[in-house]
């Protein structure tokens, strides 16, 4: 009997363990969102409407710090495109033609979060944005084309729910395995104020302007 019988028992290996192994440094993040654009140029909505127009944003940024405050500073590429009908200058009325406006929107931001506790299941943000925006408009059919740039800021506000209290056991084999410290989702609502146009030298307001309101929801990864 003794010689079926195994010298000794192997060894196991504490329940929760790789739960309570150190998270990765917190660098980099990565978020993809979509939402709903709200412009309030009234010269924009007599010709698109005034309803909210989709868009899409992939955004970068790093993080100087994330102890008790979050802080980020992130750049975001986002595209939104989509057609309305020419109105006649002299009656307001609409006309058979049809035109589209594509937007380029991009923006530098700087992030601050609450992150109180380690695995905080809400972290709320705040912060302020430089925006730059491309836009194209064009008669479909191949017609007039215009093209042009805005600037501006906006404001904005935010939560992050941590999806990582889920299956926290498995968070951490992905941080070890990945380095992906942390999955989030995310709402946002933000206001911007794009008018501006730099001629010669001097800062303009005339023409068509991208500010207004927009609500997106998206994942975000924290490297």
């Amino acid at each position: 009997l003794a010689l079926l019988l195994p010298a000794s028992a192997p060894a196991q290996e504490p329940m929760g363990k790789d739960d309570a192994s150190p998270e990765s440094k917190k660098m980099f993040t990565t978020s993809l969102n979509f939402g709903g654009l709200f412009l309030d140029d009234t010269n924009i909505q007599a010709i698109y409407g005034s309803q909210g127009r989709f868009y899409t944003q992939l955004t970068f940024g790093i993080v100087p710090l994330s102890k008790y405050v979050h802080i980020e500073v992130d750049v975001s590429l986002a595209f939104s495109q989509f057609s309305g009908q020419q109105v006649f200058v002299e009656t307001g009325a609409g006309s058979a033609d049809k035109v589209m406006l594509t937007l380029f929107p991009i923006t530098v931001d700087l992030l601050v979060g609450v992150d109180i506790a380690e695995e905080q299941p809400v972290v709320p943000y705040g912060g302020i944005g430089f925006n730059y925006t491309l836009w194209r408009e064009n008669e479909h059919g191949g017609g007039q084309e215009w093209a042009g740039d805005k600037l501006g800021w906006s404001g904005f506000f935010g939560a992050a729910f941590l999806l990582d209290v889920i299956e926290k056991h498995r968070s951490r084999a992905l941080d070890a395995s990945t380095g992906i410290n942390d999955a989030y989702l995310t709402f946002e609502g933000r206001y911007r104020q794009v008018d501006g146009q730099i001629v010669d030298g001097v800062l303009n307001t005339d023409g068509l302007g991208f500010g207004g309101w927009s609500v997106q929801g998206g994942v975000k990864l924290v490297y």
